[in-house]
């Protein structure tokens, strides 16, 4: 993902929550899943996450942890917070504090990993002893005290923004912190994803020609060249700034790597067998 999202003008915005909810009802028609099971799929496709390499564990003594992954110097949890949109996705739904009462509870049980409640169904307890196992055979490596194991926590919420109120307690709960189990440091970073986070995503993905988030026609991308350029015909080596880059593709999406074959994008021409 990108680390922000582009403003749309007001007709385009509106034109892609008409495509996210287009493909939230196609999945709660063909495959017949509840609006939040919906949801929670279409935005772990949107964000590049397959549901098979991960462990989805919604439901009752989940403890707020609806799909996660492990591996070996990171965990991802999503957390889903969604509203019954059968009839219509409102574009411009206000999250109140209530949607945030799932964020204390992963931290407490990331907090007390030794103590898991009695209460937590099977699959979060699984999470428990995967996380565990993950974080001590990370903890034997030269790498552990360099670094701490990162846990990254993505509160979805299918809403335009927080009220006042939810958006101050959202900003105290979402600061970073760490965690020690053990000798083991566990940094925890909680990031946001709300409905414009979505439909720019999705928006990087199928934009297929040069045209930026505002709906201009431009094919140029400003580059701050350091040191000296190594040039041929077809292409130049160089570096640059990593801002400059992302800005780039703040503007165009995966557009911008069209031309790379290593690059596999879904809508590519390149990538076509």
């Amino acid at each position: 993902m990108s680390t922000s999202s582009p403003r749309f003008p007001e007709v385009q915005r509106s034109n892609l929550t008409d495509q996210l909810s287009w493909l939230l009802q196609r999945k709660l028609d063909e495959e017949e899943l509840s609006f939040d099971r919906a949801y929670s799929h279409i935005t772990l496709d949107i964000l590049g996450y397959d549901l098979g390499l991960g462990t989805m564990s919604d439901g009752r003594g989940d403890f707020g942890i609806d799909y996660w992954v492990v591996d070996e110097r990171t965990a991802t949890i999503f957390q889903f917070k969604s509203h019954d949109f059968t009839e219509a996705l409102d574009p411009n739904f206000t999250a109140d504090s209530k949607y945030l009462s799932d964020l204390p509870r992963i931290d407490n049980l990331l907090t007390h990993l030794n103590e898991v409640p009695a209460e937590a169904n099977v699959k979060v307890q699984d999470f428990v002893k995967e996380l565990r196992s993950a974080v001590h055979r990370y903890s034997l490596t030269a790498h552990a005290t360099e670094a701490p194991f990162e846990i990254t926590i993505f509160f979805c919420c299918l809403a335009k923004k927080f009220t006042d109120q939810a958006a101050e307690e959202f900003g105290r709960l979402a600061k970073d912190k760490n965690i020690l189990w053990g000798d083991q440091t566990l940094h925890v970073a909680i990031i946001p994803i709300m409905i414009d986070d979505l439909i720019s995503e999705r928006w990087r993905e199928s934009n297929t020609d040069w045209r930026t988030s505002s709906g201009q026609r431009d094919d140029k991308i400003e580059l701050h060249v350091r040191g000296e350029m190594i040039s041929s015909a077809k292409s130049a080596v160089f570096f640059t700034n990593a801002y400059d880059l992302v800005a780039a593709f703040d503007r165009f999406g995966y557009q911008m790597f069209e031309p790379n074959v290593r690059c596999e994008l879904k809508r590519s021409k390149v990538n076509e067998p």
